[in-house]
C-alpha cells in the first residue's frame, strides 16, 4: 500500500473549502518549513506569499528564512529577498495602531518584520551598515524585537558606529547610541562609551545615560546576589 501523501498548498486550495482551510494550511507551511526546498515546495510559498491571509505570509516568509540557511545560489537568492523586505521602514507605532485591520499598510508592517527575523539567523558583517542605518535614523521604528538583528553583528562595526554617533552630537542619534549600548551585551569599550554620554553637554542625553548606568549597576549586583 503506498504511503499517504499529505496535501500540498495547491490542493488544499481547491473547491470546495473546507472549515478547517485556514488550520490546514498553517500546517503544510509548518511542515514545509522542516524540508529542503524543492521546485514544488517553492511554487507552494510563493502562492501562500498572494493569499489574503497575513498569518499565512507570516509562516511562508519563516520557510523562506529556514531555506535562506542554504550554501548556494539558492539561499543567496533567499537572504537577498529577505533583505530587500528587511530594510523597509516601519510605520511609527502610533501610526501603525491606528491602521485598519485590512490595511496594505498593516500586512507590509508585518511581512517586514517577519523578514528580519527571518534574517537574523544569516546577518553577517556585511549587514552591518543597513541595520546600524536602520538603528541610528530612527531607533522608535526599530523595536525591540528586532535586536535579533543587532545580536548577530559583531562588535567591532558596532562600537565603530557609536563612536561616530557620539562625536556627531545630535541628541537623538545619542538616544540611540545609549539604548543599543544598553541592548547589546559584550561590546569592548561599552563602559567608556556610557561615561562619555554620561558626560555630555545635553542635560537629556547626560541624564539617559546616567539612569541606564544605575539599572545596569543593580542588575549587576542581583546577579550576583546567592540564590
Amino acid at each position: 500500500m503506498a504511503a499517504r501523501r499529505d496535501p500540498d498548498v495547491h490542493e488544499l486550495l481547491r473547491p470546495p473549502h473546507r472549515p478547517s482551510l485556514l488550520r490546514e494550511l498553517s500546517q503544510r507551511l509548518r511542515l514545509l518549513a522542516g524540508l529542503a526546498e524543492t521546485p514544488t515546495a517553492r511554487a507552494e510559498i510563493e502562492t501562500a506569499l498572494a493569499l489574503p491571509w497575513w498569518g499565512l505570509g507570516v509562516l511562508a516568509i519563516r520557510v523562506i528564512g529556514n531555506w535562506a540557511g542554504s550554501h548556494n545560489a539558492a539561499g543567496t537568492r533567499h537572504r537577498a529577498w529577505l533583505s530587500e523586505r528587511a530594510r523597509r521602514p516601519l510605520p511609527r507605532r502610533r501610526e501603525l495602531w491606528s491602521l485598519r485591520h485590512g490595511d496594505l499598510r498593516r500586512w507590509q508592517a508585518e511581512e517586514t518584520e517577519a523578514a528580519r527575523l527571518a534574517l537574523s539567523q544569516h546577518v553577517t558583517a556585511e549587514d552591518a551598515g543597513w541595520i546600524l542605518d536602520l538603528w541610528f535614523d530612527d531607533v522608535e521604528r526599530f523595536s525591540g524585537l528586532h535586536l535579533a538583528l543587532m545580536s548577530k553583528l559583531p562588535p567591532e562595526p558596532i562600537m565603530a558606529r557609536v563612536a561616530s554617533e557620539i562625536a556627531r552630537g545630535e541628541r537623538c542619534r545619542c538616544e540611540a547610541a545609549l539604548w543599543l549600548l544598553f541592548n547589546r551585551q559584550h561590546l569592548p569599550g561599552r563602559d567608556e562609551a556610557f561615561v562619555r554620554l554620561a558626560a555630555s553637554p545635553d542635560e537629556h542625553v547626560a541624564g539617559l545615560a546616567s539612569r541606564l548606568m544605575a539599572i545596569r549597576a543593580a542588575r549587576e549586583v542581583a546577579r550576583q546576589r546567592p540564590g
